[in-house]
């Protein structure tokens, strides 16, 4: 599969500014190697450089969702025998960056790891990088998986519906993308795969230079 297939979320295009950082130099490096991702050695060097990055900064969510991202798109675009691997390393860095945000770190703790609309209405407009790296990660990898990754889908569902009430201002693609898929793999009647169809078509226009989702809502006839 072509790597211009690859997810783009949040941050894909880094604007640097005259007061930039020595940290903001480093994020701007990590975000020019993954725009040469054409090349699978370039996308590599962006993820080994984020997890570098990551480990002097290891509570930083900016560097950890670029982790995220850049597995999910050497998972989707170069697909193999480490496609589920990555996946599953992506998801983890998205969690960990939702970590940063204490109240949903308090909310997970008190269920156990598992995804709760309460802990969800802890994240905010600050966390949706985060938010939509683990959507993109985390719906590749039930998608992946089939049938058996299917006991997530309420998870997914969770997440996407908040990134929706996050990202009102400039709706993104991310969130009625994952929303869509969640809805239409766990569809009980032909209501519940009418909404998802509509929310992929929504996230086609969203983003119609995006192949992703104008293939996945084929994926749902």
């Amino acid at each position: 599969m072509m790597i211009g297939l690859c997810l783009c979320v949040s941050g894909c295009a880094w604007k640097r500014g005259a007061d930039s950082s020595p940290l903001d130099t480093e994020l701007q490096r990590i975000d020019t190697l993954y725009g040469q991702r054409v090349t699978q050695v370039r996308l590599e060097e962006s993820i080994a450089f984020a997890e570098q990055m990551a480990i002097a900064h290891p509570s930083n969510s900016d560097v950890q969702w670029r982790v995220a991202r850049g597995l999910t798109a050497l998972a989707y675009g170069y697909p193999g025998e480490e496609s589920e691997p990555s996946l599953l390393e992506a998801i983890e860095w998205g969690r960990r960056c939702l970590r940063t945000n204490p109240g949903w770190t308090s909310r997970e703790a008190l269920s156990g790891g598992r995804v709760t609309r309460r802990a969800a209405m802890r994240l905010s407009g600050g966390d949706l990088p985060c938010l939509e790296a683990l959507l993109t990660s985390w719906t590749r990898w039930v998608v992946l998986r089939g049938a058996a990754g299917h006991v997530d889908l309420s998870h997914l569902e969770i997440l996407a519906r908040r990134a929706q009430q996050l990202d009102v201002e400039q709706p993104g693609w991310v969130a009625p993308w994952a929303l869509g898929l969640a809805l239409g793999l766990s569809a009980a009647g032909e209501a519940e795969l009418q909404e998802a169809e509509g929310l992929l078509r929504l996230a086609a226009s969203l983003e119609p230079e995006l192949a992703t989702p104008h293939i996945d809502g084929l994926y749902m006839h």
